[in-house]
């Protein structure tokens, strides 16, 4: 394979080993030559698996392959942002139907620009606070949910949405137990999951999406025909395996023409760089003209 760019990456909550965080990796850009990488992600029953098997192919220096699930959403999002940069650039061209009026919506965005900015300060494993729900304080022990926290919650294609959350929230919080004055809250018994206030679940998925605020990407937006204003989510896993899928049908389609142009084997043409194939596509287009 033909080496790639590289970067290092800072991530805000990184990778766990034997209690000590890794936060520094390196990303690469995907190589056009990665033989059998569409039919993989394609092959993915869920996008969050699809996206932790692109990461494996773009995140080098976790120590384990399998690292890549660990990560917290947002993190796992920090680095498809740049290997999507690192592989087709900052830009990035998106179309979206405006809901009310139904006209088409061009609008630009760039990987730079989407990605969070987080302190430098020293990561933590388990979070433990305070919270309030139904009149009521509670000692809440949590950690930020990880990539395999999700899939596991998401496999089970049948599991509605508030059980998936419930899933989430039993692998990631350590425990829950009431916060009295009279007595020592930490000595008391956790609470299991079925008996907190909903109220107090919302609370601790709304705690972690603060601590991973790159988990979701929401874009502001107004339709230029009929002004209206409307959130929309962006997906960079999806978009980015759109682009890497459209990236090898164009590079099929290269090898073709130029196969019956000029008579090379696809060995020879797939050796060129992309810039060089181009030079003579543009050549091959010019002459039609003639």
């Amino acid at each position: 394979m033909i080496n790639a760019v590289e970067a290092p990456v800072i991530l805000r909550n990184g990778c766990w080993h034997d209690g000590a965080c890794q936060r520094e990796v390196r990303v690469r850009a995907v190589a056009e030559d990665d033989e059998g990488l569409v039919d993989d992600l394609s092959a993915a029953a869920i996008p969050l698996e699809r996206n932790t098997r692109l990461l494996e192919r773009c995140v080098l220096g976790l120590g384990r392959e399998e690292s890549v699930n660990h990560l917290s959403l947002g993190d796992r999002e920090t680095l498809l942002l740049h290997a999507r940069r690192l592989t087709f650039g900052s830009q990035m061209d998106c179309v979206l139907p405006c809901p009310e009026c139904g006209e088409r919506m061009d609008f630009q965005l760039h990987a730079d620009g989407l990605l969070a900015q987080h302190e430098a300060g020293a990561p933590l494993l388990f979070f433990e606070e305070i919270m309030q729900a139904g009149g009521e304080s509670f000692r809440v022990r949590f950690r930020v949910p990880c990539g395999a926290d999700f899939e596991d919650a998401l496999r089970e294609p049948k599991r509605r949405p508030v059980d998936a959350v419930q899933a989430v929230l039993a692998r990631s919080v350590a425990w829950v137990r009431s916060d009295g004055e009279s007595e020592d809250a930490s000595a008391r018994a956790a609470i299991p999951l079925d008996e907190w206030p909903s109220e107090l679940a919302a609370r601790i998925s709304g705690r972690m999406a603060e601590l991973d605020p790159q988990a979701e990407t929401a874009l502001q937006l107004t339709c230029p025909a009929c002004r209206h204003s409307l959130t929309a989510s962006f997906d960079i896993g999806d978009y980015f395996f759109r682009e890497l899928r459209a990236r090898e049908q164009r590079r099929y389609q290269e090898v073709h023409q130029l196969a019956l142009a000029y008579h090379w084997s696809e060995t020879e043409i797939l050796g060129m760089s992309p810039r060089k194939r181009q030079l003579y596509l543009n050549l091959l287009a010019e002459s039609s003209f003639d």
